[in-house]
């Protein structure tokens, strides 16, 4: 078993390994999450800052790692600079308060090799450690509740599509959709084409999972007001303005939109996401659109 920490707002990362050598090393008496279903209702406990909670929606997911740092003659630190290390790394928020996430993968040793990852997880109880006699083994630990208790793939096991809207140059439009109906047709020409944008033709991918899940979002070229739509669940994300060249916009699985890495200069809405089943998704941008963007999905279990 290894266990692969990710601090998500520098991708930097702390390992645990439940292996003989080592400077940090998972302790045998780990729970290791399994897929199990959690309660609708009832006390959630938030760690040690929080308290008990009633909850009436489905519960969060609360896990506790315990470890050991220790010398020995794989390592050059000493205990202290090792303890200092795991410090350094799992802190729990920024100096204005803001929560630091953490993403947890957890590699196993099962017979296929299996592996998943727990996401968007904040620390609930801050890392401690004990010095035992001798002063080269310490017992350490520390607990991490997940907003979003579900288990994802690792890796390139999602699917990933790109979307291309209509508006290619400002004299063609695309394909015009209603909520309701879907596409617009004409009885006699066919495709009704709108000269002030519209979508291009929607792509339809089928989605493995036990729960909607938030798809991530990377914009490509230039887009003017463009919004992406789940045409079979309903939900949306729209950005209102204008991404040029080299403009970047991205959305994360947590709702974190960003343009070039900043916050963007204009304002945004929705929250896209995906369900179990065939999602049939569209890119919606006004005239002098020639880019695309690109979707990842990654189905819950």
């Amino acid at each position: 078993m290894r266990l692969v920490f990710i601090r998500e707002s520098d991708d930097e990362t702390f390992e645990l390994g439940a292996y003989a050598t080592g400077a940090f090393v998972l302790d045998p008496s780990a729970q290791i999450p399994g897929s199990t279903t959690l309660d609708v209702t009832g006390y959630e406990y938030s760690g040690r800052d929080g308290g008990y909670n009633t909850s009436s929606r489905k519960q969060r997911r609360a896990i506790t790692i315990p470890f050991s740092i220790r010398e020995d003659y794989t390592t050059t630190q000493g205990l202290f600079e090792l303890i200092r290390q795991a410090s350094g790394f799992f802190i729990e928020h920024e100096a204005d308060l803001t929560s630091l996430y953490y993403t947890v993968e957890f590699y196993t040793n099962d017979r296929t090799q299996s592996s998943f990852m727990l996401r968007h997880g904040i620390i609930s109880v801050p890392f401690n450690a004990d010095t035992q006699v001798g002063e080269h083994n310490a017992k350490a630990q520390l607990g991490l509740i997940f907003g979003d208790p579900y288990f994802y793939p690792i890796g390139e096991s999602g699917l990933t599509f790109d979307l291309y809207a209509g508006g290619q140059t400002t004299d063609q439009g695309g394909r015009r959709w209603d909520t309701t109906d879907g596409a617009i047709w004409d009885a006699t020409d066919g495709k009704v084409w709108e000269n002030a944008g519209g979508s291009g033709d929607p792509i339809t991918v089928d989605v493995v999972s036990v729960t909607s899940v938030p798809v991530s979002i990377v914009s490509n070229g230039i887009l003017v007001s463009p919004q992406v739509v789940n045409l079979t669940n309903g939900s949306s994300f729209t950005y209102n303005g204008t991404l040029d060249t080299l403009d970047v916009l991205t959305v994360d699985t947590n709702g974190t939109v960003l343009v070039n890495g900043t916050a963007p200069a204009f304002t945004y809405s929705g929250n896209l996401t995906a369900s179990n089943g065939a999602n049939t998704f569209a890119l919606i941008a006004a005239a002098g659109s020639p880019g695309h963007v690109t979707l990842t999905i990654l189905g819950a279990f």
